[in-house]
């Protein structure tokens, strides 16, 4: 664990321009450029908003900023982890013959999805007016809730990057367990609107205190409770001590399968 942080400092340049050039291949080519970044965020917003507000009867703007508030970290989270599991079987000449550590490349990923998630967040700050929606003191809670989302993403990077070695089905698996996660997360529908059992059991899921840190204080203005901040830090740092162990442990393998 101590040797996986000393490199990780030790190749902060080296990390600096594979991120410059991910985020230059991201956009290469295409006319619009980095205004994709801008663009996609609007027309998911409004056409998630035009149709589940109808379905539910709920305010259209309400809606709007109630599914952008959970759409970002839950975007950043899917993004950084099935790109970081293409991460290592998509560079297989950096992982096996440049003496670089092999963990800076799914971490990239995390940094250029949590940049789009910066833009994506800045995206929701400029419509809020034009919504009706105030800015709340609450919300200066935001940069540790977007820490402790950033630190949960990179721990399930490293893990879903190794498995992909391992084990190349692993990331059409995770494409679907995300896609159907997605539905079962409180990011389309509110908390409030389930009956029975449920609104218990929903907790269980281990996306909801990551969501809350972001619609509590954005939608609702308050800041989240002592548990939801507890149970955030506690998925992220075992993601983050999972993630970094196995790596550490597993890299010397990586040769023998890519």
């Amino acid at each position: 664990m101590t040797r996986f942080l000393r490199e990780l400092s030790e190749s902060g340049e080296l990390f600096a321009v594979l991120l410059r050039v991910q985020m230059q291949q991201r956009y290469s080519g295409s006319v619009l450029g980095l205004l994709w970044a801008l663009l996609m965020p609007m027309l998911t917003i409004l056409s998630f908003s035009i149709i589940f507000a109808g379905l539910s009867g709920w305010n259209l703007a309400d809606y709007g900023v109630y599914f952008f508030c959970g759409y970002v970290p839950w975007t950043f989270f899917q993004a950084s982890s099935l790109n970081a599991a293409e991460s290592l079987v998509g560079n297989p000449l950096y992982v096996t013959r440049l003496p670089m550590p092999s963990q800076i490349l799914p971490l990239v990923q995390v940094a250029a999805s949590g940049i789009d998630a910066l833009i994506h967040l800045a995206i929701l700050f400029a419509i809020m007016p034009a919504l009706g929606a105030p800015f709340h003191p609450a919300m200066i809670c935001l940069p540790a809730s977007i820490l402790i989302t950033a630190a949960a993403g990179a721990g399930a990077s490293l893990l879903a990057a190794q498995a992909t070695v391992f084990f190349r089905d692993f990331r059409y698996l995770l494409s679907s367990a995300l896609f159907l996660w997605f539905f079962f997360s409180p990011v389309l529908w509110q908390p409030a609107s389930l009956q029975g059992p449920m609104r218990e059991f929903y907790r269980l899921n281990p996306a909801v205190p990551f969501l809350e840190l972001f619609q509590l204080p954005v939608r609702q203005g308050v800041v989240p409770p002592a548990e939801t901040w507890i149970l955030a830090s506690a998925v992220a740092a075992a993601l983050c001590l999972a993630g970094s162990v196995s790596f550490s442990a597993n890299r010397r393998r990586f040769y023998y399968y890519l």
